[in-house]
């Protein structure tokens, strides 16, 4: 093992531009697509422009890929190989010789740092089968041992993007905080930014109040804030009388929309409206968003949209915060803390209903200061 990684890291230093490359990343979460961003910088800086960078992604017969939108938005790649089912071994078999015929030269994987050691092993044979004799990045999760409770609650975690760019890194390829995770990740195009922009002009009754995202849904039921909580804050929010309260996140949250709407009376439900690059648009409207932990999130962060982020235990702190400068984080701590599930077993769900309307109040203010100090030092003469 430590001569084939001898052999990567002089492969790496060397800077030799393979004349195509194919990286793994098997995700189709919007978050996971936005954490890999980085990475997938790092590769296409460290090989070069000439090198051509293909990313296989796993398929799905009837659900569209958010994440092909987002990696085709964010990084410079030149192709998408989609991985079919595993247990259908014809369209494996076909998949292995068109990679044969395609001749990589090298692989790199770029998806999640938690992975398996027999998933990830899975993976190697795949490159090892199609003649890929470097392998960058295929590095098994390297659990840690469980601190002190407390701890875990007050010191947040490396991240899950630097942990995915540390992989590159331990075989070899440079890799940069500063150019990796440059902000905006995502670059919208003009057209998509001028189609929020006029569909909001559309929607909005009163053009002069600034806009607000709020995000009320999470695929993980472990994720969730209560709604009627949601209400409060847009009450509090436009009882300051300067601001558009809008609704995103996708289909599934279009009927949450409605009846936040319902209760404050006005707004904007964008909910299901929009692709996920749309949906980037829209956002980028926002003078900050509220939201959990979920993709919705990470799209607002991904360009460049401060967040109030309200997270669970889930997860330790750090390691999904949303990438980028700006962000408020909103936790209870618990003692289940890092339980990983996706629904909670611990009666009343303490992790998310602990955290009370007040204690988001008071965040979302912060934030109105931050936002305030920043368009004065920035001369923009808008009164956040």
């Amino acid at each position: 093992m430590q001569t084939q990684r001898l052999i990567l890291k002089r492969f790496c230093s060397s800077r030799m531009t393979p004349q195509r490359l194919l990286v793994a990343f098997m995700e189709r979460k919007i978050g996971d697509a936005i954490f890999s961003l980085p990475a997938l910088r790092a590769v296409r800086r460290h090989f070069g422009p000439d090198t051509e960078i293909w990313v296989m992604h796993r398929q799905h017969r009837t659900i569209a890929d958010a994440s092909f939108d987002i990696i085709s938005a964010g990084a410079e790649v030149d192709g998408f190989i989609p991985f079919p089912d595993h247990h259908n071994l014809p369209a494996v078999l076909s998949l292995i010789l068109r990679l044969r015929l395609m001749k990589f030269s090298c692989a790199v994987y770029t998806s999640s740092a938690g992975i398996s050691e027999p998933i990830l092993r899975r993976y190697i044979y795949l490159m090892k089968a199609v003649g890929i004799s470097t392998l960058i990045g295929f590095h098994p999760h390297n659990p840690q041992n469980r601190r002190d409770v407390s701890e875990c609650n007050l010191f947040p975690q490396k991240s899950e993007a630097h942990r995915r760019l540390h992989n590159l890194a331990r075989d070899g390829m440079d890799v940069s905080a500063e150019s990796d995770f440059s902000s905006p990740l995502l670059v919208l195009s003009e057209a998509a930014r001028n189609e929020a922009g006029g569909w909001l002009h559309e929607k909005s009754n009163r053009l002069d109040r600034r806009y607000i995202a709020v995000c009320p849904g999470a695929a993980s039921p472990a994720n969730i804030w209560p709604v009627a909580r949601f209400i409060e804050i847009g009450h509090r929010l436009m009882r300051l009388s300067r601001y558009e309260m809008i609704v995103c996140g996708g289909r599934a949250e279009q009927t949450l929309g409605d009846r936040m709407l319902t209760a404050w009376g006005r707004g904007i439900n964008a909910a299901g409206h929009f692709p996920v690059l749309g949906t980037a648009a829209i956002l980028k409207e926002c003078l900050f968003m509220i939201g959990l932990d979920t993709g919705t999130t990470h799209l607002a962060a991904a360009v460049g949209v401060p967040c109030v982020n309200l997270q669970g235990g889930r997860r330790l702190p750090g390691y999904w915060d949303p990438l980028g400068a700006g962000h408020i984080i909103v936790r209870h701590p618990v003692n289940c803390i890092g339980c990983g599930r996706t629904s909670c077993v611990t009666p009343k769900h303490p992790c998310m209903r602990g955290i009370t309307v007040e204690t988001v109040w008071q965040a979302v203010l912060q934030m109105l200061e931050s936002r305030a100090i920043r368009d004065k030092t920035m001369g923009t003469g808008v009164d956040a």
